[in-house]
């Protein structure tokens, strides 16, 4: 029972705005603790700098230029293309 609680509230995936224009399905985006679901897109411009976490242990540093799919969310395995 505890660990069906505990694991309940654990965010799958959340994005952190470092700087500069970052965009969640197109959309500009900015603070922290903003949460993802499986198949967003995240794309940072010329001067964004993003930080995305899976499951509150997987960090994934955004540089500039950079686009990313959330394909698969699972938490044995997931996609990140």
């Amino acid at each position: 029972m505890y660990m069906s609680l505990v694991s309940s509230k654990m965010i799958k995936a959340q994005l952190n705005v470092e700087q500069g224009s970052v965009l969640v399905n197109g959309e500009s985006v900015s603070g922290e603790a903003i949460i993802l679901k499986q198949g967003d897109i995240i794309e940072t411009s010329g001067n964004g700098l993003a930080t995305v976490i899976l499951y509150e242990s997987i960090v994934i540093n955004l540089e500039s230029g950079t686009k990313i799919n959330i394909d698969d969310l699972s938490k044995d395995n997931p996609v990140i293309s």
